[in-house]
């Protein structure tokens, strides 16, 4: 395929004794930026991690532009190659039609040999104007604002015109979308692109990714709706304009089928140690740290003596903090072995905090878990954030200012994790961690998918929530903005109202048994 008009003609495909090919006349600004090897470039520390496709964006270059890299994992060689060729290929065949695309830079190849795993990885380096980022980090922080939501809906007609010119990207999250500083998108795609007459399947694809990608407190349902209807009146491919709400859930059923897939790729590798009934499995990228710090053994763990600060101990559970010269850790140990889901309860942990990461819903990173004997244990990195009971509780009752974002926050991700078809079985607001008015799901030892009874599951989840704030702050107003961001926003009808009737009685047995559990407790503290 020659280069399109305009582009400078570069080799087709790389080499295996070459590392990186430059495109485009850049060979000289990446040698100054250095930049210009794939030695330099894994010295910035972001090409050892497998899985991870999310574009890194490096500071800008004396001329203003910024670097972005695009890492392209593949299963050998060849398909490196290929994919990598092909996602060039892509950038070029846009530029070409007169789509924003940030400028082609590199291609490169990273080395067998500094590869762990037998998987290959190539990548791609492009230039992009000054001060770019990335479209569901700008509505992170922009909120529900009005520049938030002209950068969407710039980002909506934008799509609307590659689909109207018969391209599909086949999967164009919102983290493959930059915004400059005019707020012009600027497509980044590690695929290749293909032309359809029709595709009205592919565009729906495209247009679920970008939908799965913005997570739930990022853009409210009734928002991404509306943005829809948006692109229906700019796209031509849907006739039928009226029938949105129809489309709408073809959409929503192929978000979920991707979200069930992975449409939020690890971006991490295990290493795993097993010493026949002791085992420990580690990320790959904190082994090392663990190590010492003198975590490196399944019994190094369970009994971390002076190396862990004691933050809360039961029965039969440990909550520990220990901190290393990169960061701070949690470290949750249980003492007895799991009998009721037929795995150790830190196991469980872990698999929990895995499905929620592939699925896109907010946690804090897993670094390791592990079984001793009857003991088992989970790990996870503390980035900060605080349990949203103790804000609520330290929160004055007139300041709604962070109780009412705070609702619709957290109303959004309940919904979306009931939806997804999970179901905490603990969901108290103390699991739940704050961070920067986001918020994560924390505790999942005893999270269950696909419960057979899922009205039971979500009463059951909704009135641990709501118990848990009876002592707070929380005010009815709060309870009913929770409640409309649950139901996707909109009037309250009469389902809404025997939902949380349902809600409240099951509380009030919370309650009970909780004073019953406290009762029995001190019996036993009197009878010692």
């Amino acid at each position: 395929m020659p280069a399109p008009k305009g582009m400078t003609e570069d080799s087709d495909a790389i080499r295996e004794d070459e590392s990186i090919v430059f495109l485009n006349g850049q060979e000289s600004v990446l040698y100054k930026a250095e930049l210009s090897s794939w030695q330099q470039i894994r010295a910035r520390g972001v090409l050892g991690a497998r899985g991870g496709r999310r574009p890194v964006i490096f500071p800008s270059l004396p001329d203003g532009r910024m670097p972005v890299l695009v890492r392209i994992p593949a299963g050998s060689t060849d398909s490196a190659l290929r994919r990598a060729d092909a996602a060039r290929r892509a950038g070029d065949g846009l530029i070409a039609r007169g789509f924003p695309v940030p400028l082609p830079a590199a291609l490169g190849l990273l080395p067998q040999e500094e590869v762990e795993v037998p998987n290959r990885t190539s990548f791609l380096l492009f230039l992009a104007p000054f001060a770019v980022i990335s479209f569901d980090r700008f509505l992170r922080e922009e909120k529900e604002s009005l520049e938030a939501r002209a950068a969407a809906l710039a980002v909506v007609r934008c799509l609307a015109a590659v689909h109207k010119a018969r391209i599909r990207f086949g999967s164009i999250p919102a983290w493959n979308v930059l915004l400059t500083l005019q707020g012009a998108p600027l497509f980044v795609t590690s695929r290749a692109i293909r032309r359809r007459r029709s595709g009205r399947l592919s565009a729906l694809r495209d247009l679920a990714s970008l939908s799965a990608s913005l997570e739930a407190p990022i853009l409210s349902r009734s928002c991404r709706f509306k943005l829809l209807g948006e692109y229906l009146t700019e796209s031509p491919l849907f006739e039928n304009r009226r029938n949105r709400k129809k489309i709408w859930k073809r959409i929503d059923g192929e978000e979920h089928r991707l979200r069930r897939k992975g449409v939020f790729p690890l971006a991490s590798e295990l290493v795993e140690l097993d010493r026949g009934k002791n085992r420990l499995v580690v990320v790959s990228q904190r082994q090392e740290e663990l190590q010492r710090h003198g975590f490196a053994e399944p019994a190094d763990f369970i009994a971390p003596g002076s190396r862990a600060e004691v933050l809360r101990r039961k029965e039969d559970r440990i909550n520990c903090r220990f901190s290393t010269p990169k960061g701070r850790y949690f470290l949750k140990i249980h003492e007895k072995k799991g009998t009721d889901r037929g795995g150790s309860p830190g196991r469980l942990e872990w698999e929990g905090f895995q499905k929620l990461l592939r699925f896109g819903l907010p946690t804090p990173p897993a670094a390791a878990w592990g079984e001793a004997g009857e003991a088992s244990f989970f790990v996870s990195r503390d980035e900060g954030g605080v349990p949203l009971d103790d804000i609520l509780r330290a929160t004055e009752g007139s300041d709604f200012t962070f109780r009412w974002p705070a609702a619709r926050t957290a109303g959004r991700l309940v919904s979306l994790f009931h939806r997804a078809g999970f179901f905490h079985r603990d969901l108290y607001a103390c699991h739940l961690l704050v961070k920067e008015e986001r918020i994560a799901f924390i505790d999942l030892q005893r999270l269950k998918e696909r419960y057979i009874f899922s009205m039971r599951g979500k009463i059951k989840d909704l009135a641990a929530l709501y118990y848990s704030t009876l002592s707070t702050a929380v005010t009815r107003t709060d309870r009913i903005r929770f409640l409309k961001a649950y139901r996707g926003g909109g009037r309250l009808g009469e389902g809404d109202r025997r939902l949380a009737a349902a809600v409240i009685r099951k509380a009030q047995k919370i309650a009970k048994h909780v004073e019953r559990g406290r009762a029995r407790a001190r019996r036993r503290g009197v009878g010692r």
